[in-house]
């Protein structure tokens, strides 16, 4: 099972971190999650909190992509967080707060392995929270959200076929090198592991390097395999690059 966490500009919201406290102040916050995330210990919450306070940059109209951050915490389910800028709309009417920088974080957590994360990606029927607009969340009393099943879909947005096609375009050798290095990462104590950094010129490439890098594994190895698919603000220790030739 699988349990769903919303976090965006809304009236009002949840505390997480106080057994689910009403939040009745107004801006962003908790909107709503599985009552169970505060109710029984499966998971690190204020690691959840602190990925879902955290806003990615993006720009209207130019560039409004989405985000992907998958986290393994040391206890507890892992966390598949989807960060998704929403257009300013001025033709939505509402009682709402009619500000441009809206984005809304929506957070999957549960045990990835018997599914590979990177076959969820825009996914609408997984990440549903993103089909409502501000003034949903403003208009709409939060309610305690359902666990649920997840299944990778039949026909995902990175089919097996499309990454294949895309390893194939000249990538192999530094597929092959930066799966090396990720397991000779596993062989390391944790203070001593670096990140692997990948440089591409799109968005929609670096998740299908993050699908490709998945599949050189099992499932149930690479739900060990934390990612994130865009970072503003990244560390410069620690850090090992492949470039797209196969040279570090």
């Amino acid at each position: 099972m699988y349990y769903d966490l919303i976090y965006t500009r809304c009236r009002h919201g949840v505390d997480i971190l106080r057994s689910g406290q009403p939040i009745l102040s107004d801006g962003f916050k908790v909107y709503a999650c599985c009552s169970d995330l505060y109710k029984e210990d499966i998971v690190d919450l204020q690691l959840v909190m602190n990925s879902l306070q955290k806003k990615q940059s993006f720009s209207e109209p130019d560039f409004m992509d989405d985000a992907y951050l998958y986290a393994v915490p040391d206890a507890g389910f892992s966390f598949l967080n989807s960060f998704h800028p929403i257009p300013y709309d001025l033709s939505v009417t509402g009682d709402f707060a009619k500000r441009p920088g809206m984005y809304l974080n929506h957070a999957i957590i549960g045990n990835f392995k018997y599914l590979y994360p990177f076959e969820i990606f825009h996914d609408r029927k997984v990440w549903t929270a993103r089909e409502n607009n501000e003034a949903y969340y403003y208009e709409n009393e939060p309610a305690d959200l359902e666990c649920r099943e997840i299944r990778a879909s039949e026909s995902p947005f990175y089919s097996f076929s499309k990454i294949g096609n895309f390893i194939k375009d000249g990538r192999a050798d530094a597929l092959k090198k930066a799966v090396a290095f990720i397991l000779g990462q596993f062989l390391l104590p944790l203070d001593k592991r670096k990140y692997l950094v990948i440089k591409d010129e799109s968005s929609e490439n670096i998740e299908m390097w993050i699908g490709a890098i998945e599949l050189a594994f099992s499932p149930r190895i690479a739900s060990n395999i934390p990612f994130a698919t865009r970072m503003d603000k990244f560390i410069n220790s620690n850090i090992y690059y492949v470039k797209e030739d196969g040279s570090f």
